[in-house]
């Protein structure tokens, strides 16, 4: 079983940040649109003798504007991975690669049932269900901001 594990894992994760703002009773409305935004930062990269470790930062913020649009609701969410990587396993620039992709993704998929739980539970008429996450694209428009 071992054979199919990566060698990159995540360690921990938290939330860091949770602040919601709603503006108005929900129920009274008939339709609201929920956008989102999402960005990451690479906060701390760092290794040791057998392992690289990398804190990396998933940032969401979730606005819910009306049919009248007027805003309904505002979700901030800072969600925080720990991941590690065996050096025998991967160099580092691999292990960077993984985490752009691989701890993204890992951050993205625990947000997202992390903000339907909250949003179910915090008296939202519907929790929020986010969309899937093309993290290659997200990769592409940062790469592409970063290059300006």
């Amino acid at each position: 079983m071992s054979i199919i594990n990566s060698p990159f894992q995540l360690k921990k994760s938290q939330v860091n940040q949770l602040k919601i703002d709603k503006y108005d009773n929900i129920s009274k409305f008939t339709s609201i649109m929920v956008d989102f935004g999402i960005d990451y930062r690479i906060l701390e990269v760092d290794e040791d003798n057998d392992s690289y470790y990398a804190w990396l930062e998933l940032l969401f913020n979730i606005p819910g504007i009306t049919e009248n649009e007027e805003k309904s609701f505002d979700i901030n969410l800072n969600m925080l991975g720990i991941f590690e990587c065996n050096k025998n396993a991967l160099n580092k620039e691999d292990f960077m690669n993984m985490l752009i992709v691989n701890g993204v993704s890992t951050l993205i998929q625990i947000s997202r049932s992390y903000i339907t739980a909250i949003t179910a539970l915090s008296g939202f008429e519907k929790p929020i269900n986010l969309p899937m996450i093309n993290v290659f694209e997200l990769n592409k428009i940062k790469k592409s901001k970063e290059e300006i």
